[in-house]
Formats: C-alpha cells, structure tokens, sequence
C-alpha cells in the first residue's frame, strides 16, 4: 500500500507499507534532503501516531521500519498519509478533553517569543494521543503535555492540571 508523504504541507514522498512475514514493513523515501531532522509521522482516522526518524541516504532522506502486530496496533488502523507534522490529519474530528471550540487566533508579532504557556486550560483544546501525550494549538505553537508527578517541572516546562491529571506542559 502506498501513501502520500507530506513535507511542510507539500507532497515530497510515499510511504510504503508492506508484509514481510509476520512483519509490517514501512518504508519511506524522500529524493532531496529537506535540511535538519524529519522526524515522520502517520495519520488516519483523525488519529496520529509517531513512525521515525528519517536518516540520509543518497542524497536524500530514507527510513525503513518493521513491525510486530502488536507494534502495528499502536498507529492508526487506516492510513491517510504520513507527514512530517504530529498534528492529526483527516476529517474525522480526534477526541477532545475540553471545550470544542477552537482556540482564538493570535498574530506570531503580538506574542513574546517563547511565549508563555497559558495559564489555564479551558481556552485551550487538548487532542489525546496514542503515546498518552496532550497536544494543544494556542496560535502561536503546538503545547505538547507530559503526563507528570512532580515536584517541580523540568527545564523549560511548566506544570499543569488538565482534566484530572497533572501534566508537564513544554512549548514545540
């Protein structure tokens, strides 16, 4: 099975998805190398899943990827695409924690950068991962939130409570 891989929104690539025994094989090909790290991502059904990390080859970039059934399990059961973007792609709407509006639009030029992490969460709409990972758009970045029991936050990160669990909240 082949799927579109897109690069900054832009058709660069496909994916490859094959069996090879009781293997799930991945593969993925990008002719020219984009610049820095591509780490690739899968997406279908509203629901996302981390792949890999592409790695040089020939000019471009490559990865290749096998599968257990029990590791095929944790991406989506129908494939859209892959993409170089964790965010969910598709129009089937992911499972929200909060509200399900979206969050208001702010201009990159009126927020500080980095910009701090908002207060509370109720603006904010939290999209669940398969990795147990929250991740939010508040107009300026992806907030990316780590299941937490600590005392004080890492470098850089900022604790919060969303819903009923606390959470280590780190500005993408």
């Amino acid at each position: 099975m082949d799927y579109p891989l897109l690069i900054g929104g832009e058709h660069a690539g496909t994916l490859t998805e094959s069996k090879s025994g009781l293997y799930t094989v991945f593969e993925a090909r990008l002719p020219k190398d984009p610049g820095g790290l591509v780490r690739l991502y899968v997406h279908g059904g509203g629901e996302s899943a981390y792949l890999g990390l592409m790695e040089p080859q020939n000019g471009g970039l490559f990865l290749r990827r096998s599968l257990s059934g029990l590791e095929r399990r944790t991406l989506p059961t129908v494939i859209d695409c892959a993409s170089d973007s964790p965010e969910a792609v598709g129009e089937e709407a992911p499972t929200s924690l909060h509200n399900t509006e979206s969050p208001p639009q702010t201009t990159l030029s009126a927020c500080p950068w980095p910009a701090p992490v908002p207060e509370g969460d109720g603006d904010l709409l939290w999209l669940r991962c398969t990795d147990g990972t929250l991740r939010a758009h508040d107009g300026v970045s992806t907030l990316v939130a780590f299941p937490a029991r600590l005392k004080s936050p890492a470098p850089r990160a900022v604790l919060r409570r969303i819903g009923d669990t606390d959470y280590m909240v780190f500005r993408r």
